[in-house]
């Protein structure tokens, strides 16, 4: 449903005299027959090309919250742009449909990567008004470039660098791993003291 309304609103501004340029492939797939490619796109290396030259690239419902798309952008210089909608959770924000979860549950690394510092996010309610693109033409450059130096710094935790020339995606899980294990043994170790105090003599 939303993705379809996004489409609907980039086609009817791309047929506006004067639009800027504007690239829409809806791809699908199959699981049950096995295929993955449903597109009218020729190569998915085509469209990761027009990636490249694009400013901001959709990020809309997929199948789960957490979308590959997101990080196609990331790693293509691409602002991925989402629909803002109210999460399952109280004065939180999903990125995938309206009570999805928050965000912090969709991505990975929520703690060390800021993504909201570069993913532009479109409310729900303007995308009710047909209002999608007109919220990104709304965007100055000066913005689009601070978002582009954001997403710049946090592209090589979003990969695996197999050379090891510096951090990267192993690095905050190896860190994310030990914060989890520090946290659960912290509590463990607090349960244990409460209990000791707490027994009888």
């Amino acid at each position: 449903e939303w993705r379809n309304k996004i489409v609907d609103q980039l086609l009817a501004y791309r047929d506006q005299p004067g639009a800027k340029p504007v690239v829409v492939h809806q791809i699908g797939s199959n699981y049950e027959a096995r295929d993955i490619w449903q597109t009218d796109a020729k190569s998915p290396k085509l469209v990761l090309e027009e990636m490249y030259r694009s400013v901001f690239c959709p990020v809309i419902q997929g199948d789960v919250p957490h979308q590959k798309r997101l990080f196609d952008s990331i790693l293509t210089g691409c602002l991925p742009v989402v629909i803002a909608f109210p999460a399952h959770v109280q004065g939180e924000t999903s990125w995938w449909l309206p009570g999805g979860p928050p965000i912090d549950r969709m991505v990975p690394f929520p703690e060390d990567i800021d993504f909201r510092s570069f993913v532009v996010e479109v409310p729900q309610t303007e995308v009710e008004r047909g209002g999608f693109v007109d919220a990104l033409l709304r965007i100055s450059s000066d913005e689009i470039g601070r978002r582009r130096q954001a997403m710049q710094r946090a592209r090589p935790f979003v990969r695996f660098d197999f050379g090891g020339s510096g951090p990267d995606a192993f690095s905050l899980l190896v860190r994310s791993t030990w914060r989890f294990l520090d946290r659960d043994g912290r509590r463990s170790a607090a349960a244990a003291s409460a209990s000791m105090t707490t027994a009888p003599a």
